[in-house]
């Protein structure tokens, strides 16, 4: 082969694998989030929860926040998740003393979720005590922080806790609901009739079986729930949260 014609082959060969690697970076590249103005209708009083502003929150002010409660919280995306594997095989191929590159080439190659920039900011264990926003019923469950990426506000912030007492998940659902209406009036709708003592005293939460108080607005959303499910025990959830698709800094910035 000439000098010439060997040239021009390299010269492929590297072209093509210039084009490999640029598809394989569009395939992972996330794309930008879209979000669609809120609906006609009124605006909540307040996005405050958890001592958080939904809404107004960065990511910076979610970790300074959980760090003040002396939470211990991380990441729990897939992208996050996948990153977190990918690095503890690459620490193994270099323990082995593998070459990172041919023997772990399949760990640096993201699957399309990945592309998902969400940050699932979770809390497990977290005692009720150490919530800052309100007294709360004895409980202790996972508390999460949701945005759409590390560069986005606070969409979502909940807490969900299990009890095996079903009296103590009944006044926990009651005591919630009554805090938020302190806040947002009477719930706007609402599923399931909550179960009432019984002539001992004893609640017993039918299984899987919803219950439901929730407040709507244009820009907010919030839910107190119940569920019955699995060894007799009823979750408690409250979350409150921007729309799914609406902007999410729609509660501190109403005009678009």
């Amino acid at each position: 082969m000439q000098p010439s014609a060997l040239a021009l082959a390299l010269a492929l060969i590297s072209t093509a694998a210039c084009g490999r690697k640029e598809a394989d970076a569009a395939e992972a590249a996330p794309a930008p989030p879209s979000f669609r103005e809120p609906s006609a209708g009124p605006r909540a009083p307040s996005a405050r929860a958890f001592g958080l502003d939904l809404g107004a929150a960065t990511y910076a002010d979610v970790q300074a926040h959980t760090k003040r409660l002396g939470l211990t919280c991380k990441d729990t995306s897939i992208r996050a998740l996948m990153q977190e594997k990918r690095e503890a095989e690459l620490a193994k191929a270099a323990e082995r003393g593998e070459d990172a590159v041919s023997s772990a080439s399949w760990v640096k190659k993201k699957s399309k979720r990945e592309g998902n920039p969400q940050i699932r900011f979770s809390c497990p264990d977290t005692p009720a005590a150490v919530l800052s926003d309100r007294p709360r019923p004895t409980s202790t469950g996972r508390f999460l922080l949701v945005l759409d990426s590390d560069d986005l506000p606070l969409r979502h912030a909940s807490y969900q806790r299990t009890h095996d007492d079903h009296a103590a998940a009944l006044a926990d659902f009651e005591d919630a609901v009554a805090a938020f209406s302190a806040t947002y009036g009477p719930p706007t709708g609402r599923v399931g009739e909550l179960p009432r003592p019984d002539e001992g005293g004893k609640v017993h939460f039918p299984p899987a079986q919803a219950f439901e108080a929730r407040w709507e607005y244009a820009d907010l959303l919030i839910k107190v729930t119940a569920l019955q499910f699995g060894r007799h025990r009823v979750t408690i959830g409250e979350r409150v949260e921007v729309p799914h698709g609406v902007r999410p800094d729609a509660p501190a910035k109403p005009a678009g």
